[in-house]
């Protein structure tokens, strides 16, 4: 809690004893999944679970050499839509598609002199609210990067009621 923290080890036998956090039994599955009041989608492999020191995601996905993918919203559907918006000026639009009520953009980009990717899906999230899956990384790490934030956007579903 607050500043401290410290590596939880949840295969030990005294895992459920910590006060970092609550572990406990739960389906068999195959794949860890990332709770939060709002929504539950599937932890990537290979993605470190971090805070967002910026507030704006619930939690942070860190990759290797700097991949990001995130969580923002639920928003009102006019802060994300129409998605091209989303794109910042030294951003360049690869790719637009529509799936369902769902869409998603590829954009192209340099950063540092290196070639970059990011993908965001603007999720419909209720009557008039949406949200945004954003994942970034360096253009020779897109391939990964892409199978990770598809996967979030096919498993994010709503919060199971307490």
């Amino acid at each position: 809690y607050g500043a401290e923290s410290a590596v939880l080890d949840v295969r030990a036998a005294d895992a459920s004893a910590s006060p970092l956090a609550v572990v406990a039994p739960g389906p068999q599955t195959l794949a860890w999944r990332i709770l939060t009041d709002t929504y539950s989608c599937a932890w990537p492999r290979e993605f470190v679970l971090a805070d967002d020191p910026d507030g704006l995601s619930a939690f942070l996905l860190a990759g290797e050499r700097g991949a990001l993918m995130w969580v923002s919203g639920p928003m009102p559907s006019e802060r994300a839509l129409p998605i091209e918006n989303l794109a910042d000026e030294d951003q360049r639009v690869r790719a637009i598609a529509d799936e369902g009520e769902n869409v998603r953009i590829d954009l192209d980009y340099v950063h540092e002199g290196e070639p970059w990717w990011q993908r965001r899906y603007v999720l419909h999230w209720g009557a008039d609210e949406v949200l945004v899956l954003t994942a970034q990384a360096m253009a020779l790490d897109e391939d990964v990067v892409r199978a990770a934030i598809d996967e979030l956007a096919q498993t994010i579903a709503p919060a199971l009621p307490n």
